[in-house]
């Protein structure tokens, strides 16, 4: 029997103040998360007060572009009590890296959307700007970054086929909100390190939509992903395990477009060897998937309270994916997987 995706519902927060969990095929257009009891959380010292106790929300957002010669991801993050944003372009030819990254206590200069389909998320301080327009202008979405003299980027990309919503339990009475979509068609150009990189006609997007009251320790593996199956139809994959998926997973491949979902899927691979291969396995048989690292994006951050220890190697991945209607076969889809430790 085939999954079937819900339609989703007019906003996420029900009138008792549950979230409305589930999974769901297109965006939840209204978050009314002020409608949420932050204080059932339960999480002392700061569910002693309904103010302190909204801080435990936390949002990111995450647009990826991947192209015959390069990866490209930017984020804007919003913790609330701190703000952050990084920018990178991993150019597959030479194996450079180049990105850039900031921090603004009290997330000053932060503006993040109401939801992942109206409004602008934005990280801004002086002359560096991080900017995501999630209004679908006749479909299409921006991004721009002006990172000085070491990375900029101009970009659109258009929303086709149709985006998962996961909405899953997180810890004791919280929840985690995500709106996935990978394999959108992107144009436009990123100049990185004084070399231009205009997009392929090959070059597919990815987004990441997210808030959550994640727990204060987290850790997560996920892994994204695009190209074409073996008959040229085009593919997206977006899996995780360690976070959204207690009750419900963000488990979602895309075949010309269209969600298919898959059971809780496995990352194996080797602690002390990263760049060894991965295997990534769906309970259900749906994913078996080999990933070959070629490069890697790390992060080890450490402010006591706040810590980000981030592996995000890039390569290929091969191996099968079933649908409802066909089994996939695919050698050359390119994208990352990731190790991420955080206390936030």
């Amino acid at each position: 029997m085939s999954f079937v995706f819900l339609d989703p519902p007019v906003n996420l927060i029900g009138p008792d103040g549950r979230p409305r969990f589930g999974v769901y095929g297109g965006p939840i257009a209204q978050l009314n998360c002020q409608d949420f009891a932050y204080k059932q959380l339960r999480r002392t010292p700061w569910t002693l007060s309904r103010k302190a106790a909204g801080w435990l929300l936390k949002k990111w957002q995450f647009v990826g572009v991947l192209d015959e010669g390069f990866v490209f991801g930017s984020a804007v993050i919003d913790l609330q009590y701190i703000g952050a944003t990084f920018s990178y372009l991993y150019d597959r030819r030479t194996g450079e890296m180049t990105g850039v990254n900031a921090q603004a206590p009290l997330a000053r200069g932060v503006q993040f959307s109401p939801s992942a389909v109206a409004g602008v998320s934005r990280y801004q301080s002086g002359a560096q700007l991080v900017e995501f327009d999630n209004h679908l202008d006749h479909g299409w979405r921006k991004a721009s970054v002006r990172g000085g003299n070491k990375l900029s980027a101009n970009i659109k990309y258009r929303e086709e086929g149709v985006g998962a919503t996961i909405v899953s339990r997180i810890g004791v009475r919280g929840f985690g909100h995500t709106y996935k979509i990978v394999g959108l068609p992107a144009e436009g150009e990123i100049t990185a390190g004084g070399k231009t990189y205009p997009l392929s006609k090959n070059a597919l997007a990815l987004l990441d939509w997210s808030l959550a009251t994640a727990q204060h320790e987290t850790f997560w593996n996920w892994a994204a992903a695009a190209g074409h199956d073996a008959d040229g139809r085009l593919i997206g994959v977006n899996f995780s395990c360690g976070i959204n998926e207690t009750g419900h997973t963000e488990n979602v491949f895309w075949v010309d477009g269209q969600p298919q979902k898959a059971d809780v899927v496995s990352f194996d691979y080797d602690w002390n060897d990263l760049h060894a291969p991965w295997r990534i396995r769906s309970m259900d048989g749906k994913v078996d998937l080999t990933f070959h690292p070629e490069g890697e994006r790390l992060e080890d951050t450490n402010f006591l309270v706040i810590v980000s220890c981030l592996h995000q190697p890039f390569g290929r991945f091969e191996g099968t994916l079933k649908s409802d209607s066909a089994t996939h076969k695919v050698d050359a889809l390119y994208g990352f997987a990731e190790e991420h430790y955080a206390k936030w």
